[in-house]
């Protein structure tokens, strides 16, 4: 099992909620190289320590988001990050993957994140360096791009999983985002 698999399986003892799983809908389940091997175990060993010293299950949450963050791929901003954004960014990331589909309005995210439009904006930005209008077009795009090429859905019937209303909506963002038609994406995969 790769270490992405036996912290998922470790996350999960720590979060009945059964919606905690759409955390790992954008980990990548990859094992990590030696380098990364080696600094993750290290600090497995150091929670390992301090959970034993403080018998704290808050404190083990927040490490456990703490490494989800590194095996995410997120690495490059923890040093930046402070663990309240981490876990934020990753509230965020479990929100936009459940109703990325059907929920466009900036609204609607930021009463799931509990701040305003704005704030969801600015910490986004801060964060991520992307509005939520753009995180948003990113994983519809990203989802129409792996429906493209392996599934055996019609153009039209991505679009309407999509929540698009006209297939041509959906051509023209996607052309916008890809730079080439729905047809020829489709072909040259």
């Amino acid at each position: 099992m790769s270490f992405s698999s036996l912290l998922y399986a470790e996350f999960l003892l720590q979060h009945l909620d059964p919606k905690a799983k759409n955390l790992f809908l954008n980990l990548s389940f990859r094992d990590l190289d030696s380098h990364k091997s080696t600094k993750t175990y290290s600090l497995l060993d150091q929670l390992k320590r301090e959970i034993n010293d403080k018998k704290d299950m808050p404190f083990l949450a927040q490490y456990l988001s703490l490494f989800l963050g590194y095996t995410a791929g997120l690495d490059g901003y923890l040093a930046a990050l402070t663990l309240d954004d981490l876990q934020q960014v990753l509230r965020f990331r479990a929100i936009l993957e459940q109703f990325y589909r059907q929920e466009r309005s900036i609204q609607f995210y930021a009463e799931g994140m509990g701040m305003s439009a704005g704030k969801l904006n600015r910490f986004l930005d801060r964060v991520l360096g992307k509005s939520l209008t753009v995180l948003i077009k990113d994983r519809i795009m990203r989802e129409a791009e792996e429906l493209l090429l392996n599934s055996d859905y019609t153009i039209d019937e991505i679009a309407e999983l999509l929540g698009f209303e006209q297939t041509t909506n959906f051509n023209k963002s996607f052309r916008r985002h890809k730079g080439m038609s729905v047809l020829r994406f489709s072909r040259l995969a």
